[in-house]
């Protein structure tokens, strides 16, 4: 089992992209089946992906993950699938504070359509985000795109990063990369 040879903090549990039953029927059946054997051994966190076509099945989901005692959740920045919203996530992640249990959880957020979202999220919102995985700094470093004041202004590069683990890199991309990871922290911590 890789988890076990790799020995990860977190893991994420299986999920299907916008399909709430699916993403719950996989995610939970893993959970429990692992449990014992590989989350609590070796002290691994699951992360709980949050799928669905609405706001509503998202907080099913959330309900189903809390009922199962899960209380790291992930949210995808195009957590309802064909949004025209670029800032779809922000007013859902807004919607779920409304929770009665929201504070029991921490939050991760699954990848950026632009880093602008960022400059969404008040002081108190970053008190419950545990983390945050995005490729974007890289990834637009390295084909030139530099981070302003407010993100980018150009749409979200296709590539994926994982695929290009071999790509040469000149100085001026690295410091590129650099510059955009920079302003992809003041974005958060200001």
């Amino acid at each position: 089992n890789l988890a076990v040879e790799f020995k990860p903090t977190h893991l994420v549990l299986p999920d299907t992209l916008h399909n709430y039953r699916e993403t719950i029927r996989a995610s939970i059946e893993f959970y429990s089946t692992y449990k014992q054997k590989l989350f609590l051994q070796y002290s691994i966190t699951p992360v709980a992906v949050l799928q669905g076509e609405s706001f509503e099945e998202l907080l099913r989901c959330f309900d189903n993950y809390l009922a199962t005692g899960l209380r790291f959740i992930a949210i995808p920045f195009d957590c309802i699938r064909n949004s025209d919203w670029h800032n779809i996530r922000y007013l859902f992640f807004k919607e779920l504070q409304k929770h009665p249990r929201f504070k029991e959880c921490s939050y991760h957020f699954l990848g950026l359509q632009n880093p602008s979202e960022l400059l969404l999220y008040t002081k108190e919102d970053w008190e419950f985000v545990n983390s945050i995985d995005t490729s974007s700094p890289v990834i637009n470093g390295w084909i030139g795109n530099e981070y302003g004041d407010y993100g980018l202004s150009t749409p979200k590069p296709k590539l994926k990063l994982a695929e290009n683990l071999d790509v040469e890199l000149s100085e001026d991309q690295v410091s590129l990369i650099f510059k955009n990871i920079k302003k992809f922290k003041s974005f958060i911590y200001g």
